[in-house]
């Protein structure tokens, strides 16, 4: 699958129906190839993620933990070059409704509480590390993070590179990749707002921002097409 050849991956998750792996199936379903064809073959595996997204809503799939049991998302399905919104608001519907822990609301959200006078704010990222998106972020956290009217986290599953936030000046928390484990971990921060800088580009901030773990929530143009 990772090298593109699409069709010999499905034949391989066709071999492994017998071990009745849910998320196995989920990953089949939603096969996508990373190097478009022509025009009219972009147009068929569109129609056929679509309808596939449909049979997996129809069948009532559950998930307990879509990050770690699928661990993908529809990356290649915005190379395409289409509209894609109802393609990803129909993903979500199946998504929610496979696994409804997704739904997550942090305490604090409906506890009453005033906003804090230096709001509490959070950028997650899976990969805090040398790459397009967080190079182009960084020198914009950076200098957040020095400002006295904001208290700034960088949230991610792995270790943040000092190379790009060598001047950080704020707080860092790191996650576990398990979904469960690690919203009630972020939960713990209260947070005011949380940033994502790349909602699509890997499964664990993908799914993180089905729950609600922040009074506001915004998405960077880290990938930049509609969330769903």
């Amino acid at each position: 699958q990772s090298m593109g050849r699409i069709a010999e991956a499905r034949q391989a998750y066709d071999a492994l129906t017998y071990t009745g792996n849910t998320g196995l199936l989920v990953r089949r379903a939603l096969l996508l190839s990373p190097i478009m064809g022509t025009l009219a073959d972009v147009r068929a595996e569109r129609q056929q993620f679509e309808t596939q997204v449909e049979h997996l809503i129809e069948s009532g799939v559950q998930l307990i933990d879509a990050a770690t049991e699928v661990g993908q998302t529809a990356f290649f399905l915005h190379y395409q070059g289409l509209n894609d919104r109802q393609a990803m608001s129909r993903l979500a519907d199946f998504y929610l409704a496979a696994c409804p822990s997704l739904a997550y609301v942090a305490p604090h959200i409906d506890s009453g509480e005033p906003y804090r006078a230096k709001p509490r704010v959070g950028f997650f990222c899976q990969t805090f590390v040398p790459h397009v998106v967080t190079i182009y972020f960084g020198h914009i956290i950076n200098s957040l993070a020095c400002r006295n009217t904001l208290e700034v986290w960088l949230i991610s599953g792995n270790d943040i590179n000092q190379e790009v936030y060598n001047s950080f000046d704020g707080r860092t928390l790191k996650v576990p990749h398990e979904l469960p484990a690690a919203r009630e971990l972020i939960a713990t921060l209260g947070l005011d707002i949380l940033i994502y800088l790349d909602i699509g580009t890997e499964p664990v901030g993908t799914f993180f921002a089905y729950s609600r773990l922040a009074r506001v929530q915004c998405a960077l143009v880290g990938m930049p097409v509609t969330t769903g």
